[in-house]
């Protein structure tokens, strides 16, 4: 499990927003494309498809929605044959103008056991790629909007 949230100076729907208008993630989350491919991303059961990589190399994830409660919860179901596993954006109200963003991944690698012991080598390096996007977004979504 990777867990990693951060303090925003916006409102809960606006970070909800920011967070899931899946055509600009590229602007703060490292390295990704993602948009919407089916349903426009935004109900239960909506479709998302995320290109990651660097200098060439990379995948895509695709993902579908299993849960959205506007302005507080979004979670996928990574269905991909990279990545595997569930990942989760919330956002906790603190007051009208402040705001906790939350992001998990519960990632499953595949090859078994090779898979689990490469996610050890891994991890480290993915959650400095998380705390590094999660610095972005919040600069990001200050300034954010939606037009």
């Amino acid at each position: 499990m990777l867990t990693r949230s951060i303090a925003i100076r916006a409102c809960q729907a606006k970070v909800f927003k920011a967070s899931t208008d899946w055509n600009r993630q590229r602007e703060w989350m490292l390295g990704t494309n993602v948009r919407a491919t089916e349903k426009g991303g935004k109900v239960i059961g909506g479709k998302i498809e995320a290109y990651t990589g660097l200098l060439g190399i990379g995948f895509t994830d695709t993902m579908t929605i299993t849960s959205w409660k506007e302005p507080e919860v979004c979670s996928v179901l990574h269905t991909g044959q990279i990545v595997r596993g569930s990942g989760t954006f919330k956002v906790s109200k603190v007051n009208d103008e402040n705001s906790i963003f939350i992001w998990s991944e519960e990632i499953l690698l595949p090859l078994g056991m090779l898979g689990r012991v490469g996610w050890f080598f891994v991890r480290p390096i993915a959650l400095v790629g998380v705390a590094y996007s999660l610095h972005r977004f919040k600069a990001w979504v200050e300034t954010y909007d939606a037009a």
